[in-house]
Formats: C-alpha cells, structure tokens, sequence
C-alpha cells in the first residue's frame, strides 16, 4: 500500500517522521497499556514494515 492508501484507509497519523506514520490505538483492555502502530515506508512511498506496541 501507499501513503495515500493508508491515510485514506486509517486518516492522518498522529505523527510523521522521515518514512514512518505512528498511530495512538488507544487504551488495552486490562491495566495501562497503550498501543500504538508504526508503519513503514521505502523511498517509493510503500509499506515495506508495521510494528504494533503497547506500553
């Protein structure tokens, strides 16, 4: 997928850097977790990696 794709699919990130757009998912259902996505983009705009965390 492409930028473009992603936004249009999920709206703007919360944040961007260089090749990356962080997404906040939210509260987890037990304790404090926090959960977040970062997707990641090689020069051409596509999504070459995701990685999803909770803190």
């Amino acid at each position: 997928m492409t930028k473009d794709e992603i936004i249009e699919l999920l709206g703007e990130p919360e944040s961007q850097y260089q090749n990356e757009f962080s997404y906040y998912l939210g509260m987890a259902k037990r304790g404090i977790d926090i959960g977040t996505l970062t997707i990641k983009f090689n020069e051409e705009g596509k999504v070459t990696n995701y990685i999803v965390r909770r803190s």
